[in-house]
This record gives C-alpha cells, sequence and structure tokens, in this order.
C-alpha cells in the first residue's frame, strides 16, 4: 500500500513538473514578444519625434523666407 501511494505521489509531481516547464516555456515566449513589442514602439516613437523636429525646422526656415519677402514688399 506504501508503495501504491508513492507511485501515486511521484505521478502527480510528475505531471506538475511536466506543467510547470510548460507554463514557464510559454511565459518566456511571451515576455520575449513583449520586449521586441516595447523595443519597436520606443523606436516608433524616437523616429516620428525626428521627424516632426525636421518637418519643424523646415517650416520655420521656408516662414522665416516668406517673411523676409513680405517685409520687403510693404516698405
Amino acid at each position: 500500500m506504501c508503495c501504491k501511494r508513492s507511485l501515486e505521489v511521484r505521478f502527480v509531481m510528475t505531471k506538475f513538473s511536466l506543467f510547470l516547464g510548460s507554463f514557464l516555456s510559454y511565459l518566456l515566449v511571451f515576455l520575449i514578444f513583449v520586449g521586441v513589442i516595447c523595443i519597436a514602439v520606443c523606436i516608433g516613437i524616437s523616429l516620428r519625434k525626428k521627424k516632426d523636429a525636421g518637418l519643424a525646422l523646415k517650416e520655420a526656415a521656408s516662414g522665416d523666407e516668406t517673411a523676409l519677402t513680405d517685409n520687403s514688399e510693404q516698405v
């Protein structure tokens, strides 16, 4: 009877360890996906900020040229 109980416990622990290993494997894959997504979002945000800054400089440069021509025409 003692041996039968020991085998049952060992069987349950084996199934539990298999489940835990599988769960941790999927958890690791999920965390890798989340990390890659976070990196992609950060890169996208920084690229967009650089693009917006470049557009603002172009608008400011073109705005200065038109402001100079507008003033000279009025004088």
